[in-house]
């Protein structure tokens, strides 16, 4: 069971995704879908992640090139591998906290590396390399869309990492001032750009979640019978397709079923009861079966068929015979019954074997017990000489 309908889905839709936070059980099937989303994006974004990373070896280069060993064995030797290490970490099985403070970590990690060579440096230049440390959050919050509770903190502690950094440089007062506040205003905005991201991914997969509902609700319907709730004669066909696909050579029964004199019930009563009578009727049949792939059907009118996949005639006649006194203990009254004061049903069974029988032999031959049941006295179950 999901926990979760589609009521629930329309009430989230009208405010819980702005929250950025659903009811229980839509909060845990939203997360299962971040975590495969995690996987994928993460596995993706690897090589890009990797190239940009390993591109600012470039700036090192020209414009820190005394510390550019240094700089080049933290990225080949420590933050390169962390980053590798951390896409093959992640599992679509891992809690989708486990997910983001793994990317979180690694990020920050790049921050401090960008920062600890800044500092190495202690000039203008130095300064002017501590700004790469900003592309970092900016970077975490809007490709790598991390969820955005994490992504708060992590800006946080982050921001404040990297304004330390400025504050603690040698550049002028006013200098540091315009780098905390670029910094602040940079980080804010993908922040807020984070919110907008999840916000949007939240409706869509609210969205999606609820055209799923409502296509299997409308796939089911189109396989039952609207009066009665039993399969109708299309989940009766894609059944039988699937046994004599896959099960040849296993026995299968099928039992046709009659309400006697229906049309006089409803001449006495009127179609309101008569209608009553048929939910009864498949309530009383369906309530009769014991295993999960018997499949009882309203085969048209007062007309009902079940297929019984792995049973013989023996077992067919014991269900239909089971099926008829259910029916008659029912006690709906009958008065213009030739049969019986109460409702009642003939049933016609037959078996075969799946491979030697096709399956409309297996409806004729049914139909035609059933008919000799109606010629020769109604009210019970009948099989072919």
């Amino acid at each position: 069971m999901s926990g979760y309908d589609a009521a629930d889905i329309e009430l989230s839709l009208g405010k819980h995704y702005k929250k950025l936070q659903f009811p229980e059980a839509l909060e845990a099937a939203y997360h299962q879908r971040r975590r495969e989303n995690r996987v994928r994006l993460g596995r993706k974004s690897l090589p890009r992640t990797v190239i940009l990373y390993n591109l600012f070896l470039i700036d090192d280069y020209l414009l820190l090139p005394h510390t550019f060993m240094i700089a080049l064995f933290l990225h080949a030797v420590i933050i390169t591998p962390a980053i590798i290490f951390e896409t093959a970490l992640i599992s679509s099985k891992a809690s989708l906290a486990r997910h983001e403070i793994t990317i979180i970590f690694t990020s920050f990690l790049v921050v401090l590396q960008i920062l600890f060579i800044g500092a190495l440096n202690n000039n203008t230049a130095g300064a002017q390399y501590d700004y790469f440390s900003i592309a970092v959050p900016v970077y975490l919050n809007i490709s790598l869309r991390t969820n955005h509770r994490y992504a708060r903190l992590s800006s946080i502690v982050m921001s404040a990492s990297i304004a330390g950094a400025f504050l603690l440089n040698n550049q002028s007062f006013a200098a540091k001032l315009a780098a905390v506040s670029f910094a602040a205003a940079l980080i804010y905005m993908s922040l807020f750009a984070n919110y907008e991201l999840e916000r949007a991914h939240r409706y869509q997969f609210l969205r999606r979640l609820l055209d799923q509902i409502q296509i299997d609700e409308a796939r089911e319907r189109s396989r039952h019978d609207p009066l009665t709730g039993l399969a109708n004669r299309l989940l009766l066909q894609e059944q039988v397709k699937r046994l004599w696909r896959e099960a040849a050579g296993i026995a299968v029964a099928a039992v046709m079923l009659d309400v006697d004199h229906f049309k006089l019930f409803n001449d006495r009563y009127g179609h309101a009861q008569g209608d009553l009578c048929l939910q009864r009727v498949a309530g009383a049949i369906a309530s009769s079966l014991r295993r999960e792939d018997d499949l009882a059907v309203r085969y048209g009118g007062e007309e009902f068929f079940v297929l019984l996949p792995g049973r013989d005639l023996e077992a067919a006649v014991q269900i239909a015979e089971r099926i008829r006194r259910a029916i008659e203990a029912l006690a709906i009254p009958h008065e213009a019954s030739r049969a019986s004061p109460v409702v009642t049903a003939s049933i016609g069974a037959f078996a075969g074997i799946i491979g030697t029988v096709s399956f409309a032999e297996l409806v004729e031959q049914a139909d035609a017990a059933l008919y000799a049941v109606k010629q020769s006295g109604r009210n019970r179950v009948g099989t072919l000489p």
